[in-house]
Parts: C-alpha cells; sequence; structure tokens
C-alpha cells in the first residue's frame, strides 16, 4: 500500500500508519484518507495544533460542494449519454471517497482508543504500585486491602500485556486525543451520511442515463422508420407512374 504511493508526501504517512497498525495489530483500510491522518496526527503531535473545527466544518460541507455544476469541456450536453456516463463516474469517484474517509475515521478511532487506553492502564497501575508501597509500609504485605490492590494490579498487568508487546511513549496530551476521537467520530457520521447521499445520487443519475438511453433509440428507431416509410412511398409512386405510361 505504501510503494503504490505517487506522492512521497503521502507514503511518508501511511507508513507511519503501517507503524501503529503493527503497534495495536491491526491493519489500516486499503484506501486511506491521508488528508484526514495527516490532520489527526498534527492535531496529536504538534506545539500548536491546527483546529480540528475548520477540518470538521470542510468535511461537513463537502457533500454540498459536490453538487456544484461541472465544466462545460468536462461532458457534452445534459440531453446526451455522455454527459451521464460522466455524471455517472463522478457519483462513484465521491462515493469511493466518502467510503474511504468513514473507513479510516473508524480505524483511527480505534486506534486512538486502544492507545489512550493502554496509556490510561499504565498511569493506572503506576498509581496503584505507588498506593501498594505505602499501604504495606501502614499494614503489611498480608493485609485484607493489600491483597485486594494485588488482585487488581494483577488485573490491570493482564490487560496491558494483552495491549502492549512493549515500552510505548505518548508525547500526546490525553485532552487531545479524545478531542481527535470526537472530532473523529464526527467525521465518520458524515462521510458515512455523504456515501449514502452519493450513492442514491448515483442510483438516480444511471436511472436518468437508462432513461435518456431508451428515449433516443425509441427516436432513432422512429426515425429509421420514418425513412424507410418515405422510401417505400416513393417507390410506390414510382411504381404507379410506371405503369400509367
Amino acid at each position: 500500500m505504501v510503494f503504490q504511493q505517487t506522492n512521497s508526501y503521502d507514503c511518508g504517512i501511511l507508513a507511519v500508519l503501517n507503524g501503529i497498525g503493527i503497534m495495536i495489530e491491526s491493519v489500516p483500510p486499503d484506501d486511506v484518507d491521508t488528508t484526514l491522518v495527516r490532520i489527526i496526527l498534527r492535531h496529536l503531535l504538534e506545539a500548536q495544533p491546527p483546529d480540528l473545527s475548520e477540518h470538521l466544518a470542510t468535511y461537513r460541507s463537502r457533500a454540498e460542494r459536490d453538487g456544484s455544476s461541472l465544466e462545460p469541456d468536462d461532458a457534452a450536453t445534459p440531453t446526451s449519454t455522455r454527459y451521464h456516463k460522466y455524471i455517472s463516474g463522478q457519483f462513484e469517484t465521491r462515493l469511493q471517497r466518502e467510503r474511504s474517509t468513514a473507513d479510516t475515521a473508524k480505524w483511527l478511532q480505534d486506534a486512538l482508543h486502544n492507545l489512550h487506553q493502554l496509556r490510561t492502564e499504565k498511569t493506572k497501575l503506576a498509581d496503584m504500585m505507588q498506593a501498594r508501597a505505602t499501604l504495606i509500609n501502614m499494614f503489611g504485605p498480608e493485609d485484607n486491602v493489600v491483597q485486594g490492590l494485588d488482585n487488581r494490579i494483577a488485573t490491570s498487568q493482564t490487560l496491558l500485556d494483552s495491549l502492549d508487546d512493549g515500552s510505548v511513549n505518548f508525547p500526546y496530551q490525553t485532552a487531545r486525543i479524545e478531542s481527535c476521537m470526537r472530532a473523529l467520530g464526527d467525521i465518520r457520521l458524515q462521510a458515512t451520511r455523504n456515501s449514502k447521499r452519493q450513492e442514491r445520487m448515483g442510483i438516480d443519475a444511471e436511472r436518468e442515463g437508462r432513461s435518456l438511453l431508451e428515449s433516443l433509440e425509441q427516436e432513432q428507431a422512429a426515425a429509421t422508420k420514418a425513412a424507410q416509410d418515405r422510401e417505400e412511398r416513393i417507390r410506390q409512386t414510382k411504381d404507379r407512374l410506371g405503369q400509367k405510361k
């Protein structure tokens, strides 16, 4: 997936995504919205992160922008089959793009949830270990409170073992990852709605194109029959004139 990209910047984005996938043992989508990945990574890692609300507005308005008129050179007139074939292709392209965004948003949500859970559990485990040392000094290792805490520590360690094979550093802030997860949920919902809208519009365009083709075929058939009838009348007229002579 990485080396199939013609854009070197996208190659870097996908390489990072694959690295995260290896860390959480989850394969990224086949078709990745690299712009969305770049936005999320920047929000997580940059000292001055971009405003996610601006990007959310961009994704929300994408469906409306897609409804803009086509350039005259892009297709023939609306009464031609070429025009409707072009329109259907545009809807299919937009549909695939929305699905790519929805799939990428879902994967990123799951990945961030996994990493966030890992960080939370590591923090909880560190706090419990510190509390355990304090309780042992106060009550001894055989105290029921200490033993109960040991059980919680064992449960937390088991969860950490299932989430992480090694040490992971987290340079981002908890508030940022939570805002990213909320934004991804919004983007995923909007992209899903957009894809359903594009799918309906594509079906309507295809239906209209078929109807137009049928009308053109009927008109052509009628014109052909009219020409044949005219030729037949001319032939009959010539035959009658020949008989009179």
